[in-house]
């Protein structure tokens, strides 16, 4: 099986992940929303690593 992602997967997931972080902050849960923020950016470090575009995003 390839565990290789696309692009569009990295970005869609690291958004994903940004989207649901915000959400756990408002609702209070700080541990589940630091969890999910350690893995919207290492998505997005994927997606720097894989995309003509790297450079903007390693600076995160």
């Amino acid at each position: 099986m390839d565990r290789r992602i696309s692009e569009a997967e990295a970005r869609e997931y690291a958004a994903m992940n940004w989207a649901l972080a915000a959400r756990a902050e408002a609702a209070g849960n700080i541990k589940l929303a630091k969890e999910l923020v350690a893995k919207a950016r290492r998505a997005d470090e994927l997606w720097a690593r894989n995309s003509d575009g790297g450079d903007r995003l390693a600076s995160r």
